[in-house]
């Protein structure tokens, strides 16, 4: 099922209304009657299908809506939805070459095809400047019916894996302090005992720039890598998948990356992740953040392709005995979020909502034990994390990180703290949607709590402050004159953010900013 059928019925009516008032469109559809069906099948990159029907006179579009395939004396166009997003994106060229590669199919009239071809290439660039319009909104063209996930290695020591590992160069993606505390060392010695030749990349920096991701890429080239390891947090693992890309094709624009680009980048290496953190989940995920600067400012970029999927992902509890204790709470919380927000998506599903709830109840037993230097706690939530990151990497993350994402990058707050702050406020938002109410339910039998959003969220907003995160913006330190300032800023790039819209409610724009202005506190 679509994400929400009559989200997608608003998109479509915005079409027809931005179509029907281009006089170009209008002049080069004269004299065309017809029903168009958009047949837009299941693939592999969105597996969920579609039938789309327009109803044409004289180039004025009289009906556009979901529907099946038994529209009469219609010219049919057959498509995977891979396909259609990137034609959407602008990411493909819609001519004689992609029939002729059977990228499009078409039945009942070519000759119409090729008569009123300026009509249809100027409905795809309405189709497209609709799409661009819509930002992070246009998530609502997506839909997920699968549960996808590495190889995953997981328990105490298992980082011995490594050395039996088949592989004739690697290439460890890092960052400083890794190299520093000794944990490269410790996979290089491992790889090299199977006479591995290993090359390390260790300028990895948080939520890496792109220039850092091409710098990386370049080395890659000159080591010429079969294996690539993304050692580290979430920034190290993303950076590692980002990389990969580029190894694989050094001129791809990364802002055009989309789940409908057909990639194959474990061709020229493989990829394993090993998490030196618990929080992100990066490691069974196929998503990669990385950062840009914009109008001066620092914005993050989600790229998302199921390519990113790593061949193995190694989570060994030893990689996070020693770590400090606000990045066990940020990260910490940031599992929270995950695994909270995967159970509000439209996405989920019944193996999202198993892992999800296997991590709620993980993290609220063992993350306040984790902070104070429980050992036994930090490795439960080393594997709370890798559950929380197959359930929201599965299902999505929502409004929480669409504002965080948004607030963190701004004011420099930890993503953890950052989303953890907004995580009551969105979900007294979502509070009258089923699937909040069915969030409630599950939650509070795994955490023994009255069944309201009440008691969840109070319960959740006394964890945050066990474990020294904040729940007011001005709790951060920041004044309100400094924030008010950001405020348009900060609602624009949460409309760009596709989880804004991920949830069981689409916000407007006012509800945005009444979100922010709610989680300011004094």
């Amino acid at each position: 099922m679509p994400i929400a059928v009559k989200e997608i019925e608003k998109f479509l009516s915005n079409v027809k209304e931005r179509i029907n008032r281009n006089e170009k469109i209008i002049r080069y559809g004269r004299g065309l009657r017809t029903n168009l069906l958009f047949d837009l099948r299941s693939d592999e990159n969105c597996p969920w299908s579609l039938c789309i029907s327009v109803g044409i006179k004289d180039g004025i579009i009289e009906d556009i809506k979901i529907s099946d395939k038994s529209v009469s004396n219609a010219l049919v166009f057959t498509l995977t939805w891979g396909t259609f997003l990137r034609i959407a994106k602008g990411h493909m060229n819609v001519g004689t070459t992609a029939v002729l590669k059977k990228k499009i199919k078409i039945k009942g009239g070519l000759m119409t095809v090729i008569r009123y071809r300026k009509y249809l290439g100027e409905v795809i660039r309405t189709i497209q400047d609709v799409i661009s319009e819509y930002g992070g909104r246009a998530t609502i063209l997506l839909s997920r019916a699968e549960f996808l996930a590495p190889h995953i290695i997981i328990g105490r020591n298992v980082r011995s894996f490594l050395s039996g590992i088949s592989a004739k160069r690697a290439l460890i993606v890092t960052d400083k302090t890794m190299t520093k505390i000794g944990f490269v060392e410790e996979v290089k010695t491992l790889l090299e005992k199977n006479d591995v030749k290993v090359s390390v990349f260790d300028e990895i920096a948080p939520e890496p720039p792109e220039d850092i991701i091409r710098k990386g890429a370049k080395f890659a080239a000159r080591t010429n890598p079969d294996l690539i390891i993304g050692l580290g947090g979430g920034s190290a693992m993303d950076a590692a998948k980002a990389i990969l890309l580029c190894y694989h094709y050094p001129s791809i624009s990364l802002e055009r990356v989309d789940p409908g680009m057909e990639l194959d980048i474990h061709r020229k290496a493989k990829l394993m992740l090993i998490p030196t953190t618990s929080g992100t989940g990066s490691e069974v995920t196929w998503a990669s953040v990385i950062s840009f600067k914009r109008e001066g400012e620092k914005q993050k970029l989600g790229l998302g392709t199921r390519e990113f999927i790593a061949d193995i992902a190694l989570v060994d509890p030893y990689f996070v005995e020693n770590l400090p204790k606000k990045v066990v709470a940020t990260t910490g919380l940031d599992v929270l979020s995950h695994a909270i927000e995967s159970l509000l998506s439209p996405w989920c599903n019944e193996i999202v909502r198993a892992v999800a709830l296997r991590a709620i109840k993980l993290t609220f037993r063992h993350l306040v034990r984790s902070y104070n230097g429980d050992l036994s706690s930090r490795e439960k939530m080393h594997y709370a994390a890798t559950l929380a990151g197959l359930a929201f990497g599965n299902s999505q993350a929502t409004l929480a990180h669409g504002l965080g994402h948004a607030f963190g990058a701004t004011f420099r707050i930890p993503h953890g703290f950052a989303v953890a702050l907004f995580l009551p406020y969105v979900l007294r938002y979502y509070k009258d949607t089923a699937m909040a109410k069915e969030m409630v339910m599950e939650v509070s039998e795994e955490l023994r709590v009255g069944r309201s959003m009440n008691s969840v969220v109070s319960a959740i907003t006394s964890l945050i402050n066990k474990v020294g995160g904040k729940t007011t913006i001005t709790g951060f330190g920041i004044s309100r004159k400094d924030f008010l300032s950001k405020l348009d800023w900060l609602v624009k790039l949460s409309k760009e953010d596709p989880c804004t819209y991920s949830g069981p409610k689409l916000p407007s724009d006012e509800d945005i900013r009444t979100l922010y202005l709610s989680a300011l506190g004094e």
